[in-house]
């Protein structure tokens, strides 16, 4: 956030603050914070109650690694947003991922990666 109630810098010269035309201002701010630890899972509802976090992301790839599963406790980190009335998010890989993640309770949903997409636009060209 920005000061006052944050301390992130103002930097009026990059693509952030229009290069030059002023910094974001605070309402135009989103802060997500991510869940891929095991120790960010376990504080996700402490978390979540800061004052000035509006999103618990997953980034499912880098929170199995650290849990050493691929079973994910995706419930209770959509639990843990939702009782202090923030939203959680989730990366996902495909529209139909995406479209389940919103059932699940998830609002914050990304799909894909631009090296994801480079990468199948780059087989597919180079496929026979």
């Amino acid at each position: 956030r920005y000061p006052p109630r944050g301390t992130r810098g103002v930097a009026y010269m990059n693509r952030g603050a229009d290069f030059g035309a002023g910094a974001a201002p605070e309402r135009d701010v989103l802060v997500a914070i991510q869940i891929e630890t095991r120790g960010a899972l376990q504080e996700a509802r402490e978390i979540a109650a800061c004052d000035g976090v509006d999103v618990l992301f997953v980034g499912p790839a880098d929170l199995g690694a650290a849990l050493g599963t691929s079973e994910l406790p995706l419930d209770a980190i959509v639990d843990a947003a939702q009782a202090e009335g923030k939203a959680a998010g989730l990366f996902t890989r495909t529209h139909e991922d995406a479209e389940r993640a919103l059932e699940r309770g998830f609002r914050f949903v990304t799909v894909g990666a631009d090296s994801f997409f480079l990468a199948e636009a780059a087989r597919a060209a180079a496929a026979p």
